[in-house]
């Protein structure tokens, strides 16, 4: 049933297309923020003040992407494809996830 109301975004690299519709919404959705996150510079900071302000953002947020994707593993790690799914997307986000 996902399947039909899923479109694999343009963004999605070629080897994590197959299977994407077919993956929970919560994890399609944590996909979608991520990638977002991971495009988002927080502009130029104005002065050195700026600049580590941007730097505790960021840091906070990627605590928080850390957190929710661990959750989602240990969420979907019984179900063998999801879970397979997983570690092919988290071997090319190792460095940041």
């Amino acid at each position: 049933m996902a399947a039909a109301q899923c479109e694999i975004p343009q963004w999605l690299q070629p080897p994590h297309r197959d299977g994407f519709c077919d993956l929970p919404a919560d994890l399609r959705g944590f996909v979608a923020e991520y990638e977002e996150f991971k495009a988002f510079s927080g502009g130029e900071p104005s002065d050195a003040a700026a600049m580590e302000a941007l730097a505790r953002e960021h840091e906070r947020r990627v605590g928080e992407q850390r957190a929710r994707w661990s959750r989602l593993r240990a969420r979907y790690a019984a179900d063998t494809a999801v879970s397979r799914w997983i570690q092919r997307y988290g071997q090319e986000q190792d460095r940041f996830l």
